[in-house]
């Protein structure tokens, strides 16, 4: 019997890499902005590499998950990404994205806290990326840097994530 390639999943978190962060990051109103290129970016990953496979992972109270997929809805994620209403997923705890991920399959995951990526690859998710690390973040979890890819844009996870068009 010959063996099939295990499908690619990505996972992305909410907070930081989809919608801009406010002083207060449990905000999440309608007027908020999303990060610049996500829409878009995550679009061209549905469409170029990961189809039905791409994941929200989020780790968010559950006083704030309806806000969040009322935002969703109201900036037309859905329609301009091609990500599903049903690959929406919420933890509480930030460790329970692991559990999450490993059951989805998640291949990849971007997120914008070093911490969540150190639970990550404790769970077999072997590429890592780091969106827009926060200093002080990251030199609380300095040791987890070795395992991760440093990105500071949509464009770069792209270039990273999408092959070149020549």
């Amino acid at each position: 019997m010959v063996k099939l390639p295990k499908k690619e999943a990505l996972g992305v978190d909410f907070g930081g890499v989809i919608i801009e962060w406010t002083k207060e990051e449990k905000d999440v109103t309608l007027s908020r902005s999303n990060v610049p290129d996500a829409f878009e970016s995550l679009r061209q990953l549905v469409d170029g590499r990961f189809g039905d496979n791409v994941f929200v992972v989020s780790k968010t109270e559950r006083e704030t998950q309806d806000k969040i997929i009322a935002w969703l809805l109201h900036q037309n994620f859905y329609k301009i990404t091609g990500v599903k209403l049903e690959n929406i997923y919420f933890c509480q705890k930030r460790e329970e994205k692991a559990g999450i991920c490993k059951k989805l399959g998640i291949t990849h995951f971007i997120d914008d806290r070093l911490e969540n990526l150190g639970y990550l690859s404790n769970v077999g998710v072997k590429n890592l990326y780091l969106f827009q690390g926060r200093q002080n973040e990251i030199q609380k979890n300095i040791h987890f840097i070795p395992m991760v890819k440093l990105v500071n844009s949509w464009q770069e996870i792209l270039s990273k994530l999408l092959p070149s068009v020549d």
